[in-house]
């Protein structure tokens, strides 16, 4: 039996009955879209714009001239306080901006000129402590305002979080940070932006992080790091950003974790690495030229015992290989060319990383 709601089998004036009741539906919900819609769209008078949401509360309100902004544009929240005040001048920004918090604080304060920030700017948290505060040169070109001479931050509790100054644009001179009880968290320089000289970097809990040199944005000579606990975490030397030279890293428990010995042979740059597990026992010793693998290399289960040895030839697993069971059962033999071998191989006990962070 049919159904008789189908239109399927209803009658011609049934079908159009239909098809009218869903055009009408249809119609309805494009009307009330374009009620909200209309609702939310500016509407301008007497040279003011406004802006209201559907239930008729006034979101923007905002001063025209010749069809541009000019003079007070203010935002409000739906419970109508003030969500912003800004002044345009021949549509760019041009005067005091202000941004407020929910409560009627001010958030954000500072001005424009010509669309770009220029003056003091500052900022609040919502309890009403001062978040930044710092300047913007005046710049009667093109180019973007930038910010100049001292800059400051807070904490939500007062305290300051860093300080420093700009000259054109950029970073310049001194700059230190705090972490929120006061206690220092960085001390250092910048020129023209850059990271230079010596820089400290501390822990939370007052404890030293790092200690080291910059050149030009870059790491330059001997650098130390620290554990939070206070231990010691590696000593080595930078050149240009990269490490070199000698370097010897620890386990946070004070078991030796890495060390790198560095040499030139021959014009050539030669780095032997030995790595170790936590408890002290051997993990790996490979060699390097050139920043590449080159030469024997050695890896070993936990507890100390070898697990295979072999040699890289620029960067590639070549000629015989010796892999040993862990149980101590003899070891086989693999034949690598180029890297490439038709044994199966092993998974080797543990991921190989050096200092450089390359996988052998």
């Amino acid at each position: 039996m049919s159904d008789p709601r189908s239109t399927k089998n209803a009658t011609p004036q049934r079908r159009r009955s239909a098809g009218a009741r869903i055009a009408f539906g249809g119609l309805a919900l494009l009307l009330a879209a374009a009620a909200v819609a209309g609702a939310l769209a500016w509407r301008e008078r007497n040279g003011t714009r406004e802006r209201r949401d559907a239930e008729g509360r006034l979101l923007a309100r905002q001063e025209r001239r010749s069809g541009l902004p000019h003079g007070l544009s203010a935002e409000f929240n739906p419970d109508g306080s003030r969500r912003r005040e800004v002044r345009y001048r021949e549509g760019r920004r041009h005067g005091t901006d202000v941004l407020y918090w929910p409560d009627g604080s001010k958030r954000r304060e500072g001005a424009w000129e010509d669309d770009r920030p220029t003056g003091i700017w500052r900022e609040w948290y919502a309890n009403g402590a001062l978040r930044s505060e710092g300047a913007y040169e005046e710049s009667d070109g093109p180019e973007p305002a930038r910010p100049v001479g001292p800059w400051t931050t807070w904490s939500p509790e007062g305290t300051r979080t860093s300080e420093g100054r700009f000259a054109a644009g950029q970073k310049q001179g001194e700059w230190r940070q705090w972490w929120p009880d006061g206690s220092p968290r960085s001390q250092g320089a910048y020129q023209a932006g850059a990271q230079t000289g010596p820089w400290s970097v501390w822990y939370e809990n007052d404890n030293r992080r790092s200690q080291g040199a910059w050149h030009e944005g870059e790491r330059e000579g001997e650098w130390t790091e620290w554990y939070e606990s206070g231990r010691l975490k590696s000593v080595g030397t930078y050149r240009k950003g990269e490490p070199v030279g000698d370097w010897t890293r620890w386990h946070e428990n004070g078991e030796l974790h890495i060390e790198t010995r560095e040499e030139t042979r021959d014009g050539q740059r030669i780095r032997i690495v030995r790595t170790f597990y936590s408890d002290g026992k051997p993990r790996s010793e490979e060699a390097y030229r050139n920043g590449v693998q080159h030469g024997p290399s050695r890896y070993f289960h936990p507890g100390g015992a070898l697990f295979e040895e072999g040699r890289f030839e620029d960067g590639k697993r070549e000629g015989v290989w010796w892999v040993h069971p862990a149980d101590g059962g003899p070891p086989h033999e693999m034949e690598w060319h180029e890297g490439r071998t038709d044994s199966p191989r092993p998974a080797p006990p543990h991921p190989i990383r050096t200092p450089m962070g390359r996988r052998g």
